[in-house]
């Protein structure tokens, strides 16, 4: 899911409401968990990785 977000530029109601999540709050802390970052603190490392590449 977090490749999806960072791929299409959708924001992270549209994602959770994607991934079937009741809230992008609930969605936002579950995603934590795995990459142990925020949703959109993750975009942002993703997108400075690409651009040094």
């Amino acid at each position: 899911m977090a490749y999806f977000y960072c791929l299409r530029n959708l924001s992270v109601k549209e994602v959770s409401q994607t991934a079937g999540y009741s809230s992008p709050s609930y969605f936002g802390r579950n995603f934590q968990k795995h990459p142990s970052t925020t949703p959109n603190e993750y975009r942002q490392r993703v997108k400075n990785n690409n651009s040094q590449m």
